[in-house]
């Protein structure tokens, strides 16, 4: 799939904190990522914020649908295997997650899939799976693109900029920082 035009060629950071965080503070955080609760993972205050923060982050992408392709007609995954994630025994998976994980198990590592998302409930399958570290998760929701990151980040492309800060402050999270590159050609 080719990229014929953009409305705006930057990437942007979309983030849970409001500036980026220093070594220290980083030292600081309860987690940072899904793979942080493996070991603690009785601890129902960490594991209720860690769901509070990847819903922030769903409904960010939920959001974008909303404003760019509500009927998911002309949006697109793109996943490939990242890694095994967090050894835990959290009951934060479902059995379509669990399907999706297992099929891409026995492919290579290099191999990436891609196809057209039927349902706003596959995304969030599909958003759960990159958000918590096990695939690489690329997705196309109209004209805008959007990647799972590390450490409960997101990285957005081909939004106007005053569109992609309104969403982001509707959704709690924090817009910090833009650079170029283009993500899906």
């Amino acid at each position: 799939m080719h990229v014929s035009h953009l409305i705006n060629h930057y990437l942007y950071w979309v983030d849970r904190f409001d500036h980026v965080l220093s070594i220290q503070e980083c030292k600081d955080i309860a987690f940072l990522s899904f793979t942080d609760l493996g070991a603690r993972e009785s601890d129902e205050v960490l594991v209720r914020e860690y769901r509070r923060v990847e819903d922030s982050l769903i409904g960010f992408v939920e959001a974008v649908v909303q404003h760019s392709d509500t009927t998911l007609h002309n949006s697109f995954v793109r996943y490939s295997w990242l890694s095994a994630g967090a050894e835990t025994s959290l009951p934060l998976f479902g059995p379509a997650q669990l399907a999706i994980h297992q099929a891409i198990e026995k492919l290579d590592r290099g191999d990436e899939l891609c196809l057209q998302l039927e349902s706003k409930e596959q995304l969030r399958d599909f958003l759960q799976l990159g958000l918590r570290e096990l695939l690489k998760v690329k997705l196309r929701i109209g004209v805008v693109y959007i990647e799972t990151g590390f450490d409960l980040g997101l990285v957005v492309q081909n939004i106007r900029e005053d569109e992609l800060l309104n969403l982001s402050s509707q959704t709690g999270l924090h817009v910090l920082r833009k650079w170029e590159h283009a993500m899906w050609e």
